[in-house]
């Protein structure tokens, strides 16, 4: 049986990807929270569609919990579109220099060898320096018999590429061991003039292709090509296994998807020179390439961008240790005039009074002070899925495009996984799994499993996940996951913080919101600003860092 109470008022709060409720007793001061819940949102965050998902969710938990509100409170909220798009950047220009393979897993012997590409198939000639290709996959016996054949010949073999994962079994066959490396293209190899293989000892990187004055000198490249074979090296240094060709005329650099504009009352900015750390101007429209390649403009109060090249730069992360060069984009559209009227719509499906509070973030703010501890004149930083409310006294409210699903975004291109495993793999520490007993911590401690890891997770880094060890990455040490990721946090929230509350946050700082559970997020608000007191709320003692808003709306109605 449920009972109603006029003292009983429901709060809702929508969000861009969750919907919290929370049932409070407000005939008590402080408000005592009796029932909550959350759920998805569905639709966009103040679309009918989410507003109705909300009805569903209060009524749920009523039915489980034998309790029912007297009343709702809800804020006013425009349909709101926080959306994140990425853009590749263009390619760097190489000039006549392109890059086939680098950081091959299996490499063969160490040394380095320049010569022209030759089809290790063909009949045997004895005429300077020759890289042999080999285009068959499956053929490593064939490829070093043939190998062994231009040797006997005479020949100068410097150099094999194969196009298969067959480096090191071709290797081990020949009697006068050179170079090879695996997972070359042989029809772009053969077009080449000459190729540059170089395979460092284990446990070292290259030395020649990555210093730009020998590689021109390598490949007989004037001075005014030396920005080209910088540009090579920079893309492999630190790597252990190279391949360079020099083909005959150098072509354009792909530029990738067309380059966004942001309008603004100074004119329209690239995307690619606002971002990385340079303030953007007030920001009016974004036009971004739409699903079909065509450019579509979109209004927008704010946008924030993270330049994923330049996060793995940051951190000196190894050259294609990840696929970073895109940008993350999110942006909060201008408020149309579709607003939902939500007592019209809530009040007959909920068949109760339902309140509107017109500021959502006094109502986060009125939450998190209720957390035990807290000093009245705190700020509040409120971040959610899409966007980050910064409440600072005695300054008008800021809300910031780019929050929690901006970093699953990055995260997601970053190491190329799909958006659902990247949430987990974004949240916190990782390890790798040495074997199917023991794995290593990003601190360096060894610790044995409970149970047998899966054979596929042996030698990558794994996060808890819903099912157990959550595998995601072969390339990536620990440390290098836990740089990166940090980084990145960094880059989203915490510099998005420090744009929003600037010097005017000092003290105590509150951090609410689903991602305020993440305890490297706090690390990143306390980096962000310097002199503040960063804390976690846990809004009336006892429903955590979650529910300030639901519970707010409750406060702020009560008084």
């Amino acid at each position: 049986m449920t009972s109603a109470a006029s003292s009983l008022v429901a709060g809702l709060d929508v969000g861009n990807s969750t919907t919290e409720v929370v049932i409070v007793d407000v005939s008590v001061m402080p408000p005592r929270p009796v029932a909550w819940d959350r759920r998805p949102t569905r639709g966009r965050k103040g679309s009918e569609r989410s507003w109705r998902g909300a009805a569903e969710l209060l009524v749920r938990l009523e039915a489980r919990s034998g309790v029912r509100a007297g009343a709702v409170v809800v804020t006013r909220q425009h349909p709101v579109d926080t959306r994140a798009a990425l853009l590749a950047e263009p390619e760097p220009d190489t000039g006549r220099l392109r890059v086939l393979a680098a950081g091959a897993a299996t490499p063969g012997t160490a040394g380095i060898g320049v010569g022209r590409p030759v089809e290790c198939g063909s009949d045997a000639v004895a005429d300077g320096p020759v890289v042999l290709v080999a285009a068959d996959p499956l053929g490593y016996r064939r490829t070093a018999a043939d190998v062994e054949r231009w040797q006997r010949a005479g020949a100068e073999v410097v150099g094999v590429v194969v196009a298969g994962d067959e480096a090191v079994l071709v290797s081990r066959r020949l009697s006068r061991p050179v170079p090879v490396v695996d997972g070359v293209d042989p029809g772009i190899a053969l077009t080449a003039q000459l190729l540059a293989v170089e395979v460092a000892r284990p446990g070292a990187a290259v030395r020649s292709l990555c210093d730009p004055v020998r590689t021109a000198a390598l490949f007989g490249l004037g001075p005014e090509e030396h920005a080209h074979a910088e540009a090579v090296a920079r893309s492999v240094r630190g790597l252990g296994d190279v391949v360079v060709a020099l083909v005959p005329s150098a072509s354009p650099p792909a530029a990738g998807a067309p380059v966004a504009l942001v309008e603004g009352p100074a004119g329209r900015v690239a995307l690619l020179d606002a971002v990385g750390g340079t303030p953007w101007p007030v920001v009016d429209r974004v036009v971004l390439p739409g699903d079909d390649g065509a450019l579509v403009a979109s209004d927008v109060d704010d946008a924030w961008a993270v330049d994923l090249d330049r996060v793995a730069s940051d951190v000196v992360l190894r050259p294609r240790a990840t696929r970073s060069r895109a940008v993350a984009l999110a942006l909060l559209a201008t408020p149309g005039d579709d607003d939902i009227d939500t007592e019209a719509l809530l009040g007959p499906v909920l068949g109760r009074p339902v309140h509107v509070v017109h500021d959502e973030a006094a109502a986060a703010r009125a939450g998190a002070l209720t957390t035990p501890g807290a000093d009245p004149g705190a700020t509040v930083v409120d971040v959610g899925g899409g966007t980050i409310d910064v409440v600072v006294p005695g300054v008008d409210a800021v809300v910031l495009a780019g929050a929690g699903d901006l970093v699953t975004l990055a995260t997601a291109e970053l190491l190329q996984l799909p958006r659902g495993q990247a949430e987990w793999v974004k949240r916190g520490p990782s390890s790798r799994v040495e074997g199917p007993h023991l794995v290593a911590d990003e601190d360096g401690q060894r610790r044995f499993l409970d149970a047998p890891a899966a054979a596929a997770a042996v030698g990558r880094l794994v996060v808890p996940g819903p099912a157990g060890l959550l595998a995601f990455s072969a390339v990536l040490a620990p440390a290098e996951w836990r740089a990166l990721r940090l980084r990145l946090k960094s880059a989203v929230l915490g510099d998005n913080v420090a744009r929003g509350a600037g010097a005017a946050a000092t003290g105590d700082v509150l951090v609410v919101g689903g991602p305020g559970g993440d305890d490297e997020v706090l690390d990143c608000v306390a980096r962000a600003l310097p002199g503040a007191v960063p804390g976690r709320g846990d809004v009336a003692g006892v429903l955590g860092h979650r529910w300030a808003v639901a519970y707010g709306l409750t406060v702020l109605l009560a008084r």
